[in-house]
Formats: C-alpha cells, structure tokens, sequence
C-alpha cells in the first residue's frame, strides 16, 4: 500500500477514533462532541449557580465536570530541565 494512500485514510477517521486520540494523546472516545458537551454542562451550571437565590456565602462552588487527563497531566513544567527530569 503506497504511503499517500495510508496517509489519506488516516486524515479521513473521524476525530474519536483511536488514531486520532493517540495523536492527541487523550483517552479514546472523547471527540470534538464531547468536549462541547462537557462544556455546555459546565456553561449550564454557572448559569444556575448565578441564577440562584442563595444567602450570602451559601452559593455552591462550582465544580467542572471531569475531563479525561487532567489530573493525570500535572502542572506544566517551567522549564525544559524540569519537564526532562519528569519523563525521566
């Protein structure tokens, strides 16, 4: 199979495939629709939080949903010797 055409089926797999969720180093399944999903949830609870009557200090705190490799990620490193000693 000639590399062109390998390259061209892989640039045509939809953006939750496993490919392209190795190339974006994120778990598979999570597209651009989940994403946006996960952020109009997060959108629709600040909206309810702000919207509420809530006593003084008593609003809760609001608590983005859960995204796949966020914690796992860690802070970003500050600088190339620390980001080296991590992978090490």
């Amino acid at each position: 199979m000639a590399p062109a055409l390998v390259l061209a089926l892989i640039s045509g797999l939809p953006d939750d495939s496993r490919v392209a969720a190795h190339a974006r180093d994120e778990p598979y399944g999570w597209g651009t629709d989940r994403h946006l999903q996960v952020t109009q949830l997060d959108l629709l609870k600040q909206v309810l939080i702000a919207a509420g009557r809530w006593k003084p200090g008593k609003a809760p705190k609001f608590e983005p949903f859960p995204r796949p490799g966020n914690a796992a990620r860690g802070p970003k490193p500050k600088s190339l010797s620390s980001l080296i000693g991590r992978q090490g």
